[in-house]
């Protein structure tokens, strides 16, 4: 990584004159060094599982006091964009939206938002991913990615109702989307309801209902056909709305809670 002593400001003399002025409260140390980490990481194009250097050339790299750079580090290792281990030291992650949902389940609880509103928007957040990934161009990534969920409703394809193979049915759609921004933001709505679903439910395997919606979903998106794929997969958050609202009635006012 390169040396920086000093830390990177936009000086306001260099703003147009007509720039809008965004509320803001003043960014932090910590949080200055934490981007300037990300920066680094994405300059020298490191990538998830790459080691990033010691503390002590951090330390003399970043020019900040151990304090500062531990708690940038933390940030990121809670945000899951590093890797903390004993014996191992630091590595960069990922750019999860499963991270990305933790986070924003804090602002939802204190914004007050209810299950109801988290719901509504997964039904609007999930179709438009469908659609775009039905409309991917790269059509052999398209179907080596969803091609296996086609039959998942088959008896022959028992392993496809485990949890594992329906997360891995979203996540492939979102991969396919074909843009990152809302991949990671609208993935993040359907996870949030899924960690909800996991925590309270706790489901041993996938329902029948769900296998059949993935299967079609994925028939759907490997055809091409983006209506249908929109379609079907409004059609699956439906059901599992319903369910949702089924098992916990009294929760579909109340507000969305951090677990």
């Amino acid at each position: 990584m390169p040396s920086r002593k000093t830390p990177r400001t936009t000086d306001p003399a260099q703003e147009p004159a007509d720039a809008p002025r965004v509320l803001r409260r003043p960014v932090k140390a910590p949080e200055r060094v934490s981007l300037d980490i990300i920066r680094d990481i994405v300059a020298q194009g490191l990538k998830p599982g790459d080691r990033l250097p010691l503390e002590t050339d951090m330390l003399a790299l970043y020019g900040v006091s151990r304090p500062t750079l531990r708690e940038a580090l933390r940030m990121l290792e809670i945000q899951g964009l590093i890797v903390i281990k004993t014996r191992v030291g630091m590595t960069v992650g990922r750019a999860s939206p499963i991270n990305l949902a933790r986070s924003l389940t804090l602002y939802l609880t204190l914004a007050g938002v209810s299950y109801q509103e988290l719901l509504d928007a997964w039904r609007l957040a999930e179709p438009l991913l469908a659609r775009m990934a039905a409309a991917n161009p790269d059509r052999e990534r398209v179907a080596d990615l969803i091609g296996p969920h086609v039959d998942a409703d088959k008896p022959d394809h028992d392993e496809s109702h485990d949890i594992a193979a329906g997360y891995g049915l979203h996540a492939a759609i979102g991969k396919l989307a074909g843009n990152r921004v809302l991949s990671l933001l609208l993935m993040s709505v359907g996870l949030m309801v899924g960690e909800e679903i996991m925590s309270l439910a706790r489901p041993n395997r996938l329902s029948p209902t769900t296998a059949a919606d993935h299967a079609g979903i994925a028939a759907a998106i490997v055809a091409g056909d983006e209506d249908r794929s929109s379609e079907a997969m409004a059609e699956h958050i439906a059901h599992l709305a319903e369910e949702f609202r089924a098992f916990w009635p009294s929760l579909i006012g109340g507000r969305v809670q951090s677990r």
